[in-house]
């Protein structure tokens, strides 16, 4: 199945009514008492059709987020380091269907959880190598313990981190389930182990040197400049919004995260979805990241030929379980929509109602299709990319936990039929789409 195409999409530009639209979006947000948003818009030219932000970057002291401010955006990482194992994959470094075990040696016969429970845990080997392939689509067994209740239980017993448990067995065979959790942190070993370069300095020369990227890092510690403007961590409780710190694992990383650790800004990772638009090449700087028919494999399903019972989350019907409330709630994951893992992200097979193409990829937040209400991810944070309108979007903040918001408090809830959620990033991210998806809202050069 085949619905990118690998050729550039045409600049698209978005109309005056779209931009005041989106204008009066960011500038309601303070009203809804949601913490400070960035919400940008940029075209296959790398021309930003819109960029504004509003709300309170630290609630505690009412600074407003600015369009430079500079966000640990968690999941939004993973195509960062996505995009650096596939440049190896064309340099010949490594294969996407190749055993990675010569490489790291850890994944080799790797420990596989057969059953748990709160108080024991029962492990055997592996017997399918792990690929490349397998980690970038998550196939490859690795869970995250926020949502695997096995993983969940092995965590609790060990004591390892919850967020990048790098020694952390698998739950399933490799190849036959797609279960999101840890897979892109070892693809960033992977990238590391190749190249000889610790993952953000292998960014720094090979992705966003060429995209001319400069305000992101893996380590804050080395750009005071970027942490004097971090947004702050915030948590919703039936109080209101209040100001937490970052997990030790996030603050204080023992390693760069392929999966979670990345701070940029919103304006900066624009400029990477610009690129990718035009078929894998900045206009703006006239440097190539990925080749054009290595994006199309990235951008196409890769997971649509799982067994039913293979496909987890992807399931037509399909919804995230979580086991940790204060990380996220349960989430229906776009009900009644044919969806699949690509290499970089998720792929919605079927056209949105909101107007958002089929073959469109995207992560962590969710369109929306009829009654099926889009959900945000880990922090909240949200990226689009639409390669057959031509344009990419984000809108980031910093708030826990993942799922929605209700009038009646937070609850752990998987049907989009039990209470109308409030105002807040899940509005802001459903009326970005509704505006920038719009007949008429966007028009080719």
């Amino acid at each position: 199945m085949t619905l990118t195409q690998a050729t550039p999409a045409a600049p698209a530009k978005l109309t005056a009514p779209a931009k005041a639209q989106l204008a009066a979006l960011v500038d309601g947000i303070p009203a809804t008492g949601y913490p400070g948003t960035t919400v940008g818009v940029v075209n296959s030219a790398g021309e930003v059709q819109f960029l504004g932000a509003a709300g309170p970057r630290d609630v505690e002291t009412g600074e407003s987020a600015q369009v430079d401010t500079v966000y640990w955006v968690a999941s939004v990482t993973k195509l960062v380091t996505s995009i650096a194992a596939l440049q190896l994959v064309e340099a010949g470094k490594v294969g996407l269907d190749e055993p990675l075990s010569e490489i790291a040696p850890e994944l080799a016969a790797r420990d596989l959880l057969v059953k748990t429970t709160e108080t024991d845990f029962e492990l055997t080997n592996a017997s399918t190598p792990i690929t490349l392939r397998h980690l970038l689509t998550h196939t490859a067994g690795f869970a995250y313990g926020f949502f695997n209740k096995d993983l969940d239980n092995w965590i609790k017993q060990t004591g390892a981190p919850a967020v990048t448990p790098l020694k952390a067995p698998l739950v399933h065979e490799p190849g036959t389930k797609f279960e999101y959790g840890i897979n892109i942190d070892w693809a960033g070993i992977v990238v590391e182990r190749l190249s000889g370069k610790k993952l953000g300095e292998y960014f720094s020369d090979h992705i966003f040197a060429p995209l001319g990227i400069k305000d992101a890092t893996f380590d804050l510690s080395s750009r005071p400049d970027l942490a004097a403007r971090l947004a702050t961590l915030h948590a919703k409780t039936p109080e209101g919004y209040v100001k937490i710190a970052y997990p030790d694992e996030i603050a204080k990383p023992a390693f760069d995260s392929g999966g979670a650790g990345l701070y940029i800004t919103a304006g900066e990772y624009l400029k990477l979805l610009a690129a990718l638009l035009n078929g894998g090449e900045s206009k703006a700087t006239g440097e190539r990241i990925l080749k054009p028919d290595t994006l199309a494999e990235a951008l196409r399903p890769q997971t649509d030929k799982l067994p039913a019972n293979g496909l987890g989350w992807l399931a037509k019907d399909g919804a995230i379980r979580s086991t940790n409330p204060g990380l996220s709630n349960d989430i229906p994951l776009l009900p009644g929509v044919a969806k699949a893992w690509s290499l970089g992200g998720l792929v919605n097979v079927d056209k949105l109602d909101n107007g958002r193409s089929a073959g469109a990829t995207e992560w962590v937040c969710w369109g929306r299709k009829q009654a099926a209400d889009p959900q945000y991810g880990i922090a909240n944070l949200f990226w689009a990319l639409d390669p057959t309108a031509g344009v990419a979007a984000v809108a980031f903040s910093e708030v826990l936990p993942l799922g929605r918001e209700y009038a009646d408090g937070l609850g752990q809830r998987a049907s989009a039929d039990d209470v109308a959620p409030v105002p807040g990033f899940f509005d802001t991210v459903t009326k970005l789409q509704d505006i920038i998806f719009a007949p008429g809202a966007l028009s080719a050069e």
